[in-house]
């Protein structure tokens, strides 16, 4: 079992946008999926706060896509480089395009926190290798996403 303090969330909001108590959240979801898992070490994410500009040119670059995405994810893992660190898990980093959460917990209604909350979670397991390009990833992906969030209370409104 990994030990709780262990696991770390890199939150990066040079932006400045408000995002309340999503440190402590994101820390949480961390937690709560890894023992979900089993991980056997510890775990280490960034998430990085974007605007719309900087989400489409990723998107663009790296998914030729031309739009402005909700999240993307960019899994360590999925890269030729070590981490560097055996004791340690780099899952790898999850840009969050804030104006787009915004906007989708205002059509969603519900609160900014459960969208930015969503988004991380969703990002995360991206990163450990989830999808949902068919029905039966798309049952796993969006069941754990569901246990996690309604496990810490991290419901709609």
């Amino acid at each position: 079992m990994v030990t709780k303090n262990l696991n770390m969330v890199n939150v990066y909001n040079e932006h400045s946008y408000e995002i309340k108590t999503f440190g402590v959240l994101s820390q949480k979801i961390l937690q709560t999926l890894a023992s979900k898992l089993n991980a056997r070490k510890p775990w280490m994410i960034a998430v990085i706060f974007s605007d719309e500009a900087t989400s489409q040119q990723l998107n663009i670059d790296y998914r030729q896509k031309d739009y402005v995405p909700d999240v993307l994810s960019f899994g360590s893992e999925d890269d030729d480089f070590p981490t560097g660190d055996d004791e340690i898990r780099d899952l790898g980093d999850v840009y969050i395009c804030y104006a787009k959460t915004v906007n989708q917990a205002q059509t969603y209604v519900h609160s900014l926190t459960r969208e930015l909350c969503f988004l991380f979670l969703h990002g995360l397991l991206h990163t450990l290798g989830y999808d949902h390009q068919t029905v039966e990833e798309e049952t796993i992906m969006f069941g754990l996403q569901d246990e996690v969030l309604n496990q810490l209370n991290i419901t709609r409104n």
